[in-house]
């Protein structure tokens, strides 16, 4: 019993901060899903569709980085920034932009 409390305590230590991090998704997992949710105009569609497309063809030659890079791309134009996590290299997730409000008149 005298180990069994702090070997719990231990596990729970140990295991909190995997749960809270997400896992890392794959290169464009993202991109699909948003593009139907989000209205753009043709030409920005059209490259968020290109973009994805390249994402695809470059995580399937095992170019990670280079798809990383267009599917970032691809988010930016879709409204989302990537946000580093601090629970593990690598972790990241989407955050919407904020859209900045106009300065209000002086008067």
């Amino acid at each position: 019993m005298r180990l069994l409390l702090p070997g719990l305590a231990l596990l729970g230590l140990l295991s909190s901060p995997t749960l809270a991090c997400p896992k890392i998704p794959a290169a464009g997992a993202a991109i699909d899903g948003l593009l139907k949710q989000t209205s753009l105009s043709e030409t920005d569609q059209k490259k968020v569709e290109t973009l994805g497309e390249q994402v695809k063809t470059l995580a399937a030659a095992g170019k990670e980085e280079d798809a990383r890079k267009a599917e970032e791309e691809a988010m930016r134009v879709l409204g989302f920034d990537k946000t580093w996590l601090k629970c593990g290299p690598g972790t990241f997730m989407w955050v919407k932009h904020e859209k900045k409000a106009d300065a209000a008149p002086k008067g």
